[in-house]
């Protein structure tokens, strides 16, 4: 026989032991525009009663993941390393990353993401764009400008939106 134990195909199957909480990144300069690109990872992005902008999430070993800041722009940028079989199902809290962003920043955010959601709340934004191919957005009390959000397949949920213009497409969804 094999000797396959339950544990064994538990293990095969998980992969929440290839995360490991990274330190939190702490931006100290003045940021004016967030731009993130993602293959799989899901964001929060949520303003609250601090000074700076922080970024809370686990590295997974089988990945890229770079945080940046050049010109008043922060970069968020996190690739999957090629993998033809990845069986392996994680925890969507390894998934997360948590951005808390000041109460009174004006930001300009583009989202670019293939797998996983998007939630915003409590921002007061100069441009909103997010475009994902399989995830949900959700936006809560947000007040901007712009807002263009483009789902392939997954929802659109907004609660208290105020937007000058707003541009909003999904394929497969609500």
């Amino acid at each position: 026989g094999l000797g396959l134990s339950a544990s064994n195909v538990k293990e095969f199957f998980t992969n929440t032991h290839k995360y490991t909480k990274a330190d939190q990144v702490v931006i100290t300069e003045e940021i004016n525009k967030i731009d993130i690109s993602s293959d799989i990872r899901e964001f929060n992005i949520i303003a609250v009663s601090q000074d700076q902008i922080t970024i809370d999430y686990y590295q997974e070993e089988d990945e890229k993941f770079e945080v940046t800041t050049d010109n008043n722009e922060l970069k968020i940028e996190q690739k999957q390393k090629n993998k033809i079989f990845n069986f392996g199902f994680s925890s969507s809290k390894y998934r997360v990353v948590d951005i808390k962003v000041p109460l009174d920043i004006k930001l300009e955010v583009n989202i670019k993401s293939s797998t996983g959601s998007i939630r915003i709340k409590n921002s007061n934004l100069l441009d909103l764009k997010i475009n994902t191919s399989t995830g949900s957005v959700y936006l809560d009390n947000i007040d901007l400008n712009n807002l263009d959000v483009g789902v392939s397949t997954g929802d659109i949920k907004i609660t208290k939106l105020i937007a000058l213009n707003a541009n909003l497409k999904t394929s497969t969804g609500n």
